[in-house]
C-alpha cells in the first residue's frame, strides 16, 4: 500500500488534515480530498477503502443533468456542482481537457425506451445505453444498472423516428428525462388540428395525430390541463371534453354540459393532478356528444397539456 488512508471527503474541508492525524497529508486523488499518512494512496486503494464500508463513504454527489443537445447527441451536464457518484466515488464530470460526457444515437432504432448509465473509464466518465432497468445500490442505495452497481443511472430516454433514431426534447414529444436535478417542461398542445366532432357517446380521441407523448418516471405526480370551446348541434344534448391517458379508455378532468340553445359554444375546461405510468406515455384531447349529434368543438381555442418533472 502507498499510504494508510485516515479520511476521505467528498468536499473540501474546513480543516487541516492534520486535525485527523498529525503525520497525514491531504491529497486529491479523483476528485475527492484523502487524509493519508505514509504517501499518496492510489485510486484502486481509495475505491477500495470507499467500499469497506457504507459508514465510510463521502456524501454522494449527483451534481448532473442529462440535456440532449441537438437531436443526435445527448449530454451529462454539471448542475449544482461537477461530480457523480460512481462505484463508490465522487467522480469529475469534466475531462482533463474540459470536456462533457456525452453520446450519440448511432445505430439506435426509432421509437425505443432506453436507460442511461454513466460509467468511470479511467480517466474520464462515460455515457452508455442499455435496454435493462435499475436497482437500488446495496451498498449506498442509489439508482444503479441492474447486475452491475459500477454504473450509475442518469436519466431515460425514447428514441424519435428516424434511422437512426433521434433525441427528441419538445413541447409534442418529451423524450429526455434526467434522473438528477429534474426541471419542470410542458408537455402540451395550444390547438388542435381543424374543427374536430363526434357523435360518440363515449370518450373518443378527436385528432390522433395531434397526441402529445413523453417518458415519465411514475414518481411524481403531474398538473394536467385542457380548455376547448364546443357545441351540439342539437339543444339539450351533451358536449364532452377531457385529456384521454394512453387511449380514450383513461380520461382525467373531464368536463361537460348540456347544449343551452341553439348556436351557443360553450367552454369545455377542466384540471387535476395525475401520476403517469413510468416509461412511455401520451395525451390526447377526448370528446363525446349524447342521442347520436354531433359535437363540434373549435380547435383554435382548444388546448391541453401536463406539466412534467424531467
Amino acid at each position: 500500500m502507498a499510504g494508510t488512508i485516515i479520511t476521505v471527503y467528498g468536499s473540501l474541508p474546513n480543516f487541516p488534515a492534520s486535525q485527523n492525524n498529525p503525520s497525514a497529508t491531504r491529497y486529491v486523488i479523483s476528485g475527492l480530498w484523502v487524509d493519508a499518512v505514509g504517501g499518496e494512496p492510489t485510486v484502486g486503494e481509495v475505491a477500495a477503502y470507499l467500499s469497506a464500508s457504507v459508514n465510510r463513504a463521502p456524501a454522494m454527489n449527483f451534481q448532473c443533468s442529462l440535456e440532449a443537445q441537438g437531436p443526435t447527441l445527448l449530454v451529462l451536464k454539471p448542475k449544482f456542482g461537477s461530480q457523480v457518484f460512481i462505484d463508490g466515488v465522487n467522480r469529475p464530470i469534466f475531462d482533463t481537457a474540459g470536456a462533457y460526457p456525452s453520446i450519440a444515437n448511432t445505430g439506435l432504432a426509432a421509437n425505443t425506451f432506453l436507460y442511461v448509465y454513466a460509467k468511470w473509464v479511467e480517466p474520464r466518465m462515460m455515457l452508455e445505453f442499455s435496454t435493462t432497468g435499475y436497482t437500488d445500490s446495496a451498498l449506498y442505495g442509489h439508482p444503479v444498472l441492474t447486475g452491475d452497481a459500477t454504473k450509475s443511472l442518469v436519466g431515460i430516454i425514447r428514441t424519435g423516428p428516424g434511422t437512426p433514431g433521434e433525441f427528441l426534447d419538445n413541447d409534442a414529444q418529451r423524450f429526455v428525462a434526467s434522473y438528477y436535478n429534474r426541471i419542470n417542461k410542458p408537455a402540451q398542445r395550444t390547438a388542435l388540428t381543424g374543427t374536430p366532432s363526434t357523435t360518440s357517446a363515449t370518450y373518443v380521441e378527436l385528432t390522433a395525430g395531434d397526441k402529445v407523448e413523453f417518458i415519465a418516471w411514475g414518481e411524481e405526480w403531474s398538473n394536467c390541463w385542457h380548455n376547448s370551446a364546443a357545441i351540439n348541434a342539437t339543444v339539450g344534448n351533451i358536449c364532452g371534453g377531457g385529456i384521454g391517458v394512453n387511449g380514450a379508455t383513461t380520461v382525467i378532468a373531464p368536463n361537460l354540459f348540456n347544449q343551452p340553445a341553439a348556436g351557443v359554444g360553450i367552454p369545455v375546461s377542466g384540471n387535476t393532478a395525475y401520476k403517469f405510468a413510468p416509461g412511455y406515455n401520451y395525451i390526447n384531447y377526448v370528446g363525446k356528444s349524447s342521442g347520436g349529434t354531433v359535437a363540434t368543438f373549435v380547435g383554435a381555442n382548444s388546448g391541453y397539456g401536463a406539466m412534467l418533472r424531467q
